[in-house]
């Protein structure tokens, strides 16, 4: 993961100098940088990746444990599984959208604070100063709202898979 991230920096660093001018300059330096910055996701997605195969085939072995020691319950089961699957899903799509929303926010983000941080004499000479803080830290808050979402999504699912599992385990 840390191999293709490492050789994702360097193609998206190779292309961006590489590019023209008139390309380059249609685009602020700090959504450049993020670009590449952005490469950390590579890690995430390829370790995310490993944990959905380990749980695929420990679930297909369970499933064919269950159906082993009894139909029933294994048809019990892959009922309350579809439900689960539903449910997630749509937490799923909801975390999907509020991440797309917090990388363009962290875009946003990185571009005024290199464009405004990089300029301070210009900042003085047009009394902006003022203006570029609370242009930045609007910016640091779009990032924090979709990433408290988050979170406060993913902290409802594990205790609602305990639950689930508990009672299930009881019945």
């Amino acid at each position: 993961a840390y191999g293709m991230r490492r050789n994702l920096q360097k193609k998206l660093t190779r292309h961006i100098v590489y590019m023209s001018y008139g390309t380059v300059s249609k685009h602020p330096a700090g959504s450049l940088t993020n670009v590449i910055d952005q490469s950390f996701l590579v890690t995430d997605v390829s370790v995310q990746l490993g944990a959905v195969l380990r749980a695929t085939l420990m679930g297909l072995a369970y499933l064919a444990m269950m159906v082993l020691m009894s139909v029933k319950l294994a048809l019990v089961t892959i009922v309350i599984l579809a439900l689960l699957w539903i449910v997630l899903g749509g937490a799923s799509r909801q975390l999907r959208g509020l991440a797309a929303k917090a990388t363009a926010s962290q875009i946003s983000l990185w571009r005024w604070t290199v464009e405004y941080l990089n300029a301070p004499r210009l900042l003085r000479v047009f009394n902006s100063t003022s203006f570029a803080g609370k242009l930045i830290n609007k910016a640091r808050i779009d990032v924090l709202i979709p990433e408290r979402k988050s979170a406060a999504i993913e902290a409802a699912i594990k205790p609602a898979i305990e639950i689930v599992a508990i009672v299930g385990t009881g019945s």
